[in-house]
């Protein structure tokens, strides 16, 4: 499996979140990465010049990036430690 990534940090996030492959398909026998590559996460490194837009709270209880599996009431949202395991940057 891919190694951790650690995502994009946003200005006003409590922390950094880092995305396990292990722990997302850990469930399954037999692992698809087609479920969620390439459209609900893109693999390919966006163009020169081109920024992708940080993953918000706002998207995901929309049902994008995280939110399209997770939903709003995944991981306790209201807990922010369950995803945003380190300290802001400085």
């Amino acid at each position: 499996l891919p190694a951790d990534i650690a995502l994009p940090q946003s200005g006003d996030s409590p922390g950094r979140v880092t995305f396990s492959h292990a722990n997302h398909i850990g469930f399954q026998a037999k692992p698809d990465c087609t479920v969620c590559h390439p459209k609900l996460a893109p693999i390919m490194k966006a163009a020169k010049g081109v920024k992708r837009a940080p993953i918000t709270h706002a998207a995901m209880l929309k049902g994008q990036a995280c939110g399209a599996c997770h939903g709003k009431d995944a991981h306790n949202f209201d807990d922010c430690t369950s995803c945003h395991k380190s300290q802001p940057s400085q």
